[in-house]
């Protein structure tokens, strides 16, 4: 039982901690914080506007909805969770110079869907590598083993084991109790090995598995390409490997693309999750500012801004078609406001003409009376 004294303590200390907490909140950001937020609002814009447009293209257009695209909106999607519901709470922490101000409710669905969001970003790489790898290994068997429902499944699967992956973060492993998420913190080294491990250097080690075989195909048909030219002939096995070779130089174009954005995302990932680990298991109190902004906070949101850019980038159907659809969104209601515009100032200009006309015709009349 809690004695008087002692809950009149428990009381006033809860009651400073408090005041402390509103002290911290109120005070404006330093200059530091400041430009920190600006670059946070840069991404998240870029981050919502290009991933949406990817969704939204991938959507919409019937040619586009291929397995290597619907995996592709996969990612996209996920990018766009972080713009949307993973961002915000960044950059509100940040303008309050990294207290959190809002309740702990929040904070839970701000750890909950940032896990989430970058668990199925690396399964989505994980599944398109091996997508990758069937459509080279086996072109001429890829329709059938990756149709439309294949896809659909897999990428279920990713967000199925993203969701499950980060719901086990409401439970401190290390500490064996219910996690309570006390300052917007998660003081749980075993849980960040494990979910670490499993969401993002066991998929990355599927992803360079894959990658670096395709490479290695790459190499091969690019050689091949270079010393035998294709010359028509009535041999059914000649034509089958022509027919062979030209699919599989088809499919690297898609590998290039994917090999970039993979490359990008390791930069952007690889320096955050060494420097959280090794924040729980050996302390790091005296972590540089620069490196915790670069590394911890700018690189991993920096990545899914620019994932859209490199699809479009690689992929040319996709391009034309996020090109037509901004063309017809911005530039269509400025063409028809500037028609409008027009026809309303010819008619103007008409009515004022035929008033003139009307009331030169009166005016003879009146004169001739």
């Amino acid at each position: 039982m809690i004695q008087g004294n002692d809950s009149s303590r428990i009381h006033l200390r809860q009651n400073a901690s408090s005041n402390t907490s509103l002290e911290l909140c109120s005070l404006p950001p330093t200059s530091r914080h400041l430009a920190l937020s600006a670059t946070l609002i840069g991404i998240c814009t870029v981050t919502f506007l290009g991933n949406l447009a990817v969704c939204a293209t991938v959507f919409i257009h019937r040619a586009l909805r291929t397995t290597t695209n619907y995996l592709i909106a996969s990612l996209a999607f996920a990018d766009l969770l972080v713009s949307l519901f993973s961002m915000p709470f960044r950059i509100h922490f940040t303008l309050r110079n990294d207290h959190w101000c809002l309740d702990l409710k929040a904070c839970a669905l701000w750890f909950w869907i940032d896990l989430v969001a970058c668990s199925s970003s690396v399964g989505s790489l994980a599944a398109v590598s091996i997508e990758r790898f069937v459509a080279v290994k086996y072109p001429l068997r890829y329709p059938v083993l990756m149709t439309r429902s294949t896809g659909l499944k897999m990428i279920a699967f990713v967000w199925l084991y993203s969701t499950i992956c980060a719901s086990l973060g409401n439970y401190n492993w290390t500490f064996n109790r219910v996690e309570t998420f006390e300052g917007c913190g998660k003081n749980d080294p075993l849980f960040y090995t494990v979910v670490a491990s499993l969401v993002f250097f066991l998929p990355v080690g599927i992803v360079i598995t894959a990658y670096t075989y395709l490479t290695k195909i790459a190499f091969l048909q690019r050689r091949r390409t270079l010393t035998n030219s294709v010359r028509p002939t009535r041999n059914p096995d000649h034509n089958r490997k022509s027919l062979r070779r030209s699919r599989v130089l088809h499919e690297l174009k898609a590998v290039k693309m994917m090999a970039c954005v993979v490359g990008i995302f390791c930069i952007s990932w690889v320096p955050f999750f060494i420097l959280v680990l090794l924040s729980f298991w050996h302390d790091l109190q005296n972590m540089p500012r620069g490196v915790r902004d670069i590394f911890v906070v700018i690189l991993p949101n920096l990545n899914s801004s620019v994932n859209p850019f490199l699809y479009m980038a690689f992929t040319r159907e996709l391009r034309e078609h996020v090109g037509r659809m901004v063309k017809n969104l911005v530039f269509k209601p400025c063409c028809k406001n500037s028609r409008v515009a027009g026809e309303t100032s010819w008619q103007t200009r008409s009515m004022t003409v035929g008033e003139t006309d009307v009331r030169q015709s009166i005016r003879n009349r009146e004169l001739q009376n």
